[in-house]
């Protein structure tokens, strides 16, 4: 799972990986941010404001990044570079 008591989270992938975001406390912001890449980095979002159950975004090349705020009981992107939100 996706540490949820930092603001950022850093992805160094070694190969293609996975992880999940859970859900967080309302008002929250998290950053993500793919530094390495030696394969896709694909996070489940759980919760997510934008489908109806959890769906992923995923990270393929360096500098690929997004933002996220969880509002109620669901996260929003708040801002995407790259990355590509499945809907």
């Amino acid at each position: 799972n996706v540490d949820l008591t930092k603001m950022t989270t850093t992805f160094e992938t070694d190969a293609a990986e996975t992880c999940t975001l859970p859900n967080g406390t309302s008002g929250q912001i998290k950053s993500f941010a793919m530094v390495t890449d030696n394969g896709d980095m694909v996070m489940t979002v759980t919760n997510p404001g934008w489908a109806a159950s959890a769906k992923t975004i995923t990270f393929s090349d360096i500098g690929d990044g997004c933002m996220l705020q969880f509002i109620g009981s669901k996260w929003y992107v708040i801002g995407n570079n790259g990355c590509t939100i499945e809907s």
